[in-house]
């Protein structure tokens, strides 16, 4: 196995390269991945993603669980269907069905009526990045969620790469991924509408900036909101 994050090929190499760093302590926090359930993500479906367009990468702040039995995939969990006994992954895909089908010309309606397999589905259509990939919390630290930013830097980076998304959806961790992970710091650029075109690593990609998907405002809010910013994104590339 090459120790050498540029040759990765695959997201399993990368992940076994991540785990096994050597702890460090950044900003008064301990980075250890070595001695903490590790937390895989990526892609949830690779057969479906490579089929679709635009593929939908949720960049969220990290995972968590009461798992003793050691590290797990995040991305097998939500595959299973499990995850749709939290409200989070529920939102997360209706979320996902609403930006497939919402075009410049008209907003998808929203719909809660849903099957369990139609949901199920709908989450094998997306990938996942979360920023903190151990020793995860309830309720996120930013100092710390921008520690380990700052300690797995590459890793998040090649991790995006591989993943190679069109479209990604930040979870209240837009900043941290723009300034931190890739270093433009583009405090110029914001605006009112909080979507953003950037070109990473050769190609343009579009960045919604909003809420993590576990906020506490009301599903039909959260809904026409995305739903809102990503159609004028569109309308601004008719």
């Amino acid at each position: 196995m090459t120790n050498n994050i540029d040759e990765c090929k695959d997201l399993q190499t990368l992940f076994e390269i991540w785990k096994n760093k050597a702890p460090r302590t950044v900003k008064g926090f301990e980075i250890n991945h070595k001695d903490n359930v590790f937390i895989s993500d990526g892609i949830v479906n690779p057969l479906v993603w490579n089929k679709q367009k635009p593929r939908i990468l949720f960049v969220l702040k990290e995972a968590y669980s009461n798992n003793n039995d050691g590290d797990w995939s995040l991305t097998d969990w939500v595959a299973s269907g499990e995850c749709l006994n939290y409200k989070i992954w529920r939102r997360i895909a209706l979320w996902t069905y609403g930006v497939l089908h919402t075009t410049s010309q008209s907003i998808c309606q929203y719909n809660t009526q849903k099957s369990e397999e139609d949901l199920k589905y709908i989450l094998q259509r997306i990938a996942i990045l979360n920023i903190k990939k151990s020793n995860g919390k309830s309720e996120s630290d930013n100092d710390e969620l921008e520690a380990y930013a700052y300690e797995d830097m590459l890793e998040i980076k090649k991790e995006f790469m591989l993943i190679d998304p069109d479209l990604v959806i930040c979870g209240n961790c837009f900043r941290t991924l723009d300034n931190i992970v890739f270093g433009l710091d583009n405090d110029n650029e914001k605006n009112e509408n909080w979507y953003y075109y950037k070109e990473i690593f050769g190609k343009e990609r579009l960045f919604l900036d909003f809420y993590h998907p576990g906020n506490h405002w009301p599903d039909l809010l959260n809904y026409y909101g995305l739903m809102g910013i990503y159609q004028q994104a569109l309308i601004n590339k008719r």
